[in-house]
Order: structure tokens, then C-alpha cells, then sequence
């Protein structure tokens, strides 16, 4: 990894190692990398060493160093070694499709302005952000620590095979896959060798196009005095030529009782008032539910408040009030709980 990141450094165009951004006015991609190192953090003998990739540069394209660590993990894994390719636009003017890594291991750790500014913590601050970055770390060290102590319990375990029960540590050698998340590639092909992207001119007169088909629209829309229903009704047309035709113009949910001789569906209960309204509707379950019961119910509870309001205003003594109240909302609910139980 570290021999194939080795090339990247100099000025070189990146577009085959980023994200195209095209739509924020960026059809530069040429930048400057000025160190790529690989070393180890913590080096084990059991398959957990931790190694870190640094990068150094002037700035940085949208999802360079996501795509630069995709492909320095495939070189890595011994399965391409592809990065001059990438780098020679002229002949590879169209991106390979491969997959990002992922962005948790990601961290912009430093800047440094050649020796122009000198940072200087102030005291209070500093003792915050140890304080912060130690608990942090006590964290997620007692997590990997419970983890990796589940992991050398599942080694010693006893595993059945078609032949012996023996610990899993006797019967197959280690399992070491807690770095292929880190990306997740399963195309079998060589990366060159992938279906490629648009090229940055191709994508540039897309978006140009695009932009160019808005400006149309607003400009027919400025000078256009129908009413605001009108445009409305035509905007609607408009999608309406594309739409799949098996998508009719009921509301969602209507229920419609089947014609005779068609079968019926052995999840719904199709009641008699489905016939001519659309009171009884189906929700996404299959259930029905009575429209107009809904409705009574919210029509009892608007008369509810308004009656309430007016016995508290009547009354002489604000505690009887309450009381009419109370039990005008006790002999309503029960109503409402009536109507609720008949409509479903």
C-alpha cells in the first residue's frame, strides 16, 4: 500500500480518485500531494495490528481520500495495482466504478501553514480537551476490550463438523475479516476493466443542460399571466404524461367492492356500504375503518369543548363548572367510544 501511495505524490489530476462536484463550479482537479506514509500503531501477533495512512496536501477533492484508501486497500489485498493507470487521464478519461471506504477511520487532523502561525492553547482549554479526548478513549477501549476478550472465547470454543468436535482454533485457522468493512468490494472484475462514469466535459454539459432547461422554464413562468391554478393544472399535466399506467386517480386507500366474478381479496372484509361512497376505507394493513364514525367522533369532541366552555362561563361557581365539565366529558367519550367500536 505504502509503494502504491508513493506515486500519488506530486500534481497530478485526481478526477479518477473523487467524487465530480460539478454542480458547485468545480472542474479543476488537479492537486498537490506532498507525503503519503503507511506505518503501524499497534502491532500484534494475532492479526490485530492497527496501521495508520496519512496523507499530506495542498487541499483536497471531494472524496479523495475515501477513494485513494479503496484503491490502496485493493492493492493491498494483492488484487490490483492500478494506480498509474488512474492517473493517466488521457488514456483513462472515465472513472471506474468501485466502491468508497468507509468514513469512520476518516479524521482531518491537522493544518499547518509552514511555520507562519504558532498555536498556544490557553489553560483551561487544554485541560478540557484532554479531559474530553481521555474519556473518549476509556470508552471505546473498554468496548474493544470486551469485544476482543468475546473473540478469544470463540476461538476456544467446540465446534461440530461433519467429522469431529474440536475447538474452533484446532479445526480452521484464524478468521480474520474485521477489516473488510472498511469497503466493501464485491465486483469480481479488474477495477479497469468496470463499467466507467461520464467524463468531466460530459458531466459538465449535462449540468449545463439542465440549468439551461430551468432558466427555460422560469422564463416561461415569469412571463406566463394565467392564474396560479392554470399553471398549476399544466404542471400536473405535464407529470401526468409519465406516469406508469397502472397507477389510477383514486385516493390512496379507497376501497372499491370487487365486481361479480372477480375473486376477492381473503385479507379484506368488504362491507355493504361500500358500495357508492367512500366512507370505508382500507389502510396499508388491510384494515377498514369507518370514515364517517371518525368524524362523529371529532364532531362530538368540538361540541364537547364548546359546551364546556359555555357551562364555565354560565356558572356562578367555577368548581361546579368543572364538574359539568367532567362529567359532559366522561358521558362524551363513552359516545365516542360507542360510535368508534361500530364503525370498525
Amino acid at each position: 500500500m505504502e509503494e502504491a501511495g508513493k506515486k500519488l505524490i506530486g500534481e497530478y489530476d485526481f478526477r479518477n480518485f473523487c467524487k465530480f462536484n460539478v454542480k458547485d463550479g468545480i472542474t479543476n482537479y488537479v492537486r498537490k500531494i506532498m507525503e503519503v506514509e503507511v506505518k503501524t500503531v499497534d502491532e500484534t501477533d494475532d492479526g490485530f495490528t492497527m496501521c495508520e495512512l496519512t496523507i499530506v496536501g495542498r487541499a483536497f477533492l471531494w472524496h479523495q481520500i475515501r477513494s485513494i484508501f479503496s484503491v490502496l486497500f485493493l492493492v493491498g489485498k494483492g488484487k490490483e495495482s492500478v494506480v498509474d493507470e488512474l492517473l493517466n487521464i488521457e488514456k483513462n478519461p472515465r472513472k471506474p466504478q468501485y466502491n468508497m471506504s468507509s468514513d469512520a477511520p476518516l479524521c482531518l487532523y491537522d493544518a499547518d501553514f509552514g511555520g507562519e502561525f504558532e498555536w498556544i492553547y490557553e489553560a483551561e482549554c487544554h485541560e478540557d480537551n484532554l479531559t474530553s479526548l481521555q474519556q473518549l478513549w476509556a470508552e471505546h477501549s473498554i468496548k474493544a476490550t470486551m469485544v476482543k476478550s468475546m473473540l478469544n472465547d470463540l476461538e476456544k470454543a467446540k465446534v461440530e463438523t461433519d467429522c469431529d468436535i474440536a475447538p474452533w482454533c484446532d479445526l480452521s485457522p484464524p478468521l480474520l475479516m474485521q477489516s473488510e468493512w472498511l469497503v466493501e468490494d464485491r465486483n469480481p472484475k479488474v477495477l479497469m476493466e468496470r463499467q466507467g462514469g461520464l467524463t468531466l466535459d460530459e458531466m459538465i454539459a449535462s449540468h449545463e443542460s439542465r440549468k439551461q432547461r430551468w432558466r427555460e422554464n422560469a422564463e416561461i413562468e415569469a412571463q406566463d399571466d394565467s392564474s396560479e391554478e392554470e399553471m398549476t393544472s399544466r404542471k400536473r399535466q405535464r407529470l401526468e404524461i409519465d406516469k406508469p399506467s397502472h397507477i389510477d386517480d383514486k385516493p390512496f386507500g379507497t376501497l372499491d367492492k370487487p365486481k361479480s366474478g372477480e375473486n376477492k381479496d381473503p385479507h379484506i372484509i368488504y362491507g355493504e356500504n361500500n358500495k357508492g361512497d367512500d366512507d370505508t376505507v382500507r389502510d396499508i394493513d388491510g384494515e377498514t375503518t369507518n370514515m364517517k364514525a371518525d368524524k362523529d367522533i371529532c364532531d362530538s369532541k368540538t361540541s364537547l369543548k364548546d359546551n364546556g366552555e359555555e357551562n364555565l362561563e354560565t356558572s356562578e361557581n367555577g368548581m361546579k363548572g368543572e364538574e359539568k365539565v367532567g362529567r359532559s366529558t366522561q358521558e362524551e367519550i363513552g359516545e365516542s367510544s360507542v360510535i368508534s367500536q361500530t364503525g370498525e
